[in-house]
């Protein structure tokens, strides 16, 4: 039995320093459990409020899609008359000035005459500064 109390003596100090850590951890968890439970409460004070916040603005959305799903199909249904009419008009722009148009080929011919008389009163103008007279002569034989 000396044996027995010599090893009690012996882990006596190290016993009482477990419990003193026991202690302070069982102190620690304390605390901290009740931090968390206070969080808990917070948090689901919280919820509450969030949740209703939360349907109100999804139904407000839902509101603003239906509005905008109207406004596209009204849109749509006004601007499709506009787009056919516009291709129409595509259509027969492209025909006036495709490469075999004859609006083109009139045009071109019509530049090609100006182009001819800009340079006969060209040729009349010089003609006329150099000879001035030629105006109340005429033309010489």
């Amino acid at each position: 039995m000396a044996h027995a109390d010599n090893q009690v003596e012996v882990l006596g100090p190290k016993l009482g320093g477990t419990a003193d850590i026991a202690s302070k951890a069982l102190e620690t968890l304390r605390v901290t459990l009740l931090d968390a439970q206070k969080l808990v409460s917070d948090v689901d004070g919280q919820v509450a409020p969030l949740a209703g916040g939360a349907k109100e603005t999804l139904t407000a959305a839902r509101s603003a899609l239906g509005q905008v799903q109207k406004s596209l199909g009204t849109l749509t249904d006004a601007a499709t008359p506009v787009l056919k009419q516009a291709d129409k008009t595509f259509i027969g722009t492209a025909a006036l000035t495709g490469p075999d148009s004859a609006v083109l080929r009139d045009l071109a011919q019509t530049l090609k005459a100006f182009e001819e008389a800009a340079r006969a009163l060209r040729t009349l103008a010089n003609m006329l500064e150099r000879n001035p007279e030629t105006l109340i002569r005429g033309k010489s034989r």
